[in-house]
């Protein structure tokens, strides 16, 4: 199936229902396939400004109730000596 592949391949996938088409004897099931892969839960670094996933995040830290997420455990190591040089 179309939308299984799409899955398999990281693309967004969500049924649309089932519908009856002109020309097709039984119902079909639609679904809404994206042409770009799934975006995954991110951040940008505050210290390199790079973009983070968080599933493979070097670290994260808190400050002022909010998470920090890090490229890398250098960038982690700035920003916590000096958190106020990197949030607004």
């Amino acid at each position: 199936m179309v939308a299984d592949a799409a899955r398999t391949a990281g693309r967004g996938v969500a049924s649309l229902g089932t519908f009856e088409l002109r020309n097709v004897a039984e119902p079909q099931e639609l679904f809404a396939i994206s042409l770009s892969p799934a975006r995954q839960a991110g951040s940008v670094d505050p210290v390199c400004r790079m973009w983070v996933a968080h599933a493979t995040a070097a670290d994260f830290l808190r400050h002022d109730d909010r998470e920090h997420w890090f490229c890398s455990l250098t960038c982690a190591q700035q920003f916590a000596a000096a958190p106020e040089g990197y949030t607004q």
